[in-house]
């Protein structure tokens, strides 16, 4: 285990360089969460970087394996996927413990952008023709607010991770001009209802931060989905997270049909 002493605050201004060291196309590696929520520190020559546990405050699970084998043991790792596992073992270090506490998807964002499912497509075109609408790429962050104010009181599964989510959210909103990215606000009647927050996180791959949509329009989600596919068509994939242990937003992310999934694991190692 790392000291604790020996860390340090990813800083805002140094997060997408930290993101492109770890050089991870997943969603805990986009440079508003690291900036939010990661640490660093130099270890033996190379930066070793950490995610805060949301429940857990003093624990930093590793995002990534270190290159340096020895780090392996007694360590804990966040986001791990089978193979990191399968990986830890066959060094014979011990897995004390390991646990799925969640899902990550990716999808071609060339099916969204030139509507290539028959339900997407008529789903988004519907939302076209119902709603008088515009799209807009700036807005005030009082406004924004106000909005999620209200977005907030649809919600139904309000959990830790939610509440956590709320903070990163506020976070991302004060901090946009500085980390950049693209977002995308809906109005119809002159009234906010919808917006998105996404950023190119590789050559290959981009991220979804965030999506907030007014459930009173039917479609939007949708229609917000394929705009930003269409910003970032020359980007062939992307993700939008995990489920974040809602099942709504399990089935929605599933109802989009990824290309691929991966199981997502905490864990926790012993030495050899």
């Amino acid at each position: 285990m790392s000291d604790l002493k020996n860390f340090q605050k990813i800083k805002i201004g140094d997060a997408k360089s930290f993101s492109k060291k770890l050089g991870l196309n997943n969603y805990i590696s986009n440079p508003y969460w690291l900036a939010f929520n990661g640490f660093y520190e130099n270890k033996d020559g190379e930066i070793l970087i950490y995610d805060r546990d949301v429940l857990y405050k003093n624990d930093f699970p590793y995002i990534g394996l270190p290159k340096n084998k020895k780090l392996w043991e007694r360590a804990i790792i966040i986001n791990a996927k089978e193979e990191d596992i399968l990986n830890i073992k066959k060094e014979g270090v011990s897995v004390r413990e390991s646990f799925c506490f969640g899902t990550e998807y990716f999808y071609k964002t060339s099916q969204f952008a030139e509507l290539e499912d028959p339900k997407f497509r008529k789903i988004v075109n519907r939302f076209k023709r119902k709603y008088k609408f515009k799209i807009k790429q700036n807005y005030s962050n009082k406004k924004i607010m106000d909005f999620l104010v209200r977005w907030e009181g649809q919600q139904k599964t309000k959990n830790v991770i939610f509440e956590n989510g709320k903070e990163f959210e506020n976070f991302c909103i004060k901090n946009y001009k500085e980390i950049g990215g693209e977002r995308l606000f809906i109005e119809i009647d002159g009234e906010l209802v919808g917006y998105c927050l996404f950023i190119k996180n590789s050559n290959d791959y981009w991220v979804g931060i965030h999506k907030k949509v007014d459930y009173r329009f039917e479609g939007l989600s949708r229609f917000l989905l394929h705009q930003e596919c269409l910003m970032f068509k020359n980007i062939p994939y992307f993700t939008l997270g995990s489920e974040a242990q809602d099942m709504g937003i399990k089935n929605h992310k599933l109802s989009l049909r990824p290309f691929a999934e991966d199981k997502l694991y905490y864990v926790i190692t012993d030495g050899k």
